[in-house]
């Protein structure tokens, strides 16, 4: 009945901001922010036969969250800098192969 006192002009605009309410409504509604998910890797790396163990947990946008381990080695790779897991255990394994050890992911 509202509709029908108002001009036809009027009427297109309320038809497209009501479209584009409905869309954003819509996009919050069935796309839904995605949650930080996290990846986490425990490495055992191997040197001169002395073992280390090695544990990292990392945000998908590239924020850790845990790490455990030889800070010292940390800050050699310069892990902050890294953005994820494989990134992670790549930079350890040339690390400990360059020299001369070994790296490998544990489950």
């Amino acid at each position: 009945m509202f509709c029908l006192f108002i001009k036809k002009s009027n009427r297109k605009i309320i038809f497209i901001l009501t479209i584009i309410f409905v869309a954003i409504i819509g996009n919050f509604t069935i796309f839904p922010k995605s949650h930080n998910l996290t990846t986490e890797t425990t490495m055992v790396c191997e040197l001169d036969g002395k073992e280390e163990i090695f544990y990292i947990k990392i945000k998908d946008d590239g924020e850790i969250i845990e790490k455990k381990g030889n800070e010292k080695i940390y800050k050699k790779i310069d892990v902050d800098s890294l953005k994820s897991v494989p990134e992670v255990v790549h930079a350890f394994q040339d690390y400990y192969e360059s020299k001369g050890g070994s790296c490998n992911t544990r489950k």
